[in-house]
């Protein structure tokens, strides 16, 4: 990977499966071979294949009709080839959860963050009235060998 991607060592036993930090702001999963993807995700969501999952910490007043375009301009400047699923948050994803495990041949690992203040589902619009909270969000990165 990228020389200045920090590796994160989150003991997954998956073969071919690593997780970094780019930049302080980016947790970023990847994979040597494809992997099938089912996301809400706001880039490259839907069901896909991929070798990459980046979830992006954004400042709470983000605001944005098109978080792809600003996902797919992350993805082309971290050198990430084709094969993309992105998310965007407001946690920091330093203080992501990454859990993973093997049974009976299936190899499962997900990676977490929680927002809280405000939970709504991704890629929905959002009605705010006058006192109401910015939107949050779970994200949840799940992949299943």
């Amino acid at each position: 990977m990228h020389k200045d991607f920090i590796t994160l060592d989150q003991n997954i036993p998956i073969n071919g499966i690593s997780c970094y930090l780019v930049d302080d702001k980016t947790f970023l999963i990847t994979s040597v071979r494809w992997l099938r993807v089912l996301s809400s995700a706001a880039f490259g969501g839907e069901m896909r294949r991929a070798r990459h999952i980046i979830n992006h910490t954004v400042r709470k007043s983000y605001n944005c009709d098109q978080p792809d375009q600003d996902l797919d301009r992350l993805a082309e400047k971290i050198d990430l080839d084709g094969g993309v699923v992105g998310l965007m948050t407001a946690v920091d994803v330093r203080q992501t959860v990454v859990r993973s495990g093997i049974r009976k041949g299936l190899a499962v690992a997900v990676a977490c963050t929680v927002g809280t203040g405000n939970a709504c589902a991704a890629r929905l619009p959002v009605a705010l009235g006058k006192n109401a909270a910015a939107p949050s969000s779970l994200s949840v990165m799940l992949s299943l060998l």
